[in-house]
């Protein structure tokens, strides 16, 4: 997927990144002045998926990774929980 554009200052695109994983069900594990780390956890089997959010203050832009900490598939649960989180956060872009 795409990075998303950054329009606001590093410290508000993280503030407003924490919010949305945190209404998406997500849990804000760590966070410094350029990333931050959080975690989602599935309702079924209870497995964990890391997602990190990375801020590139040259390139203006927000990246994003989401990975399953167990299995090799995860149904495409990944990839639909990070576009949803690219449409919460449509204000950075």
């Amino acid at each position: 997927m795409a990075p998303l554009t950054l329009n606001t200052d590093p410290t508000a695109a993280l503030d407003e990144i924490a919010v949305a994983v945190t209404k998406a069900g997500g849990e804000v594990t760590g966070r410094d002045d350029s990333s931050l780390d959080s975690v989602f956890t599935s309702g079924l089997f209870r497995f964990k998926d890391d997602v990190r959010f990375e801020v590139d203050t040259a390139t203006a832009k927000v990246h994003f990774r989401s990975a399953s900490r167990t299995g090799h598939s995860d149904l495409g649960a990944n990839r639909k929980r990070m576009a949803a989180l690219s449409a919460a956060l449509s204000s950075l872009i």
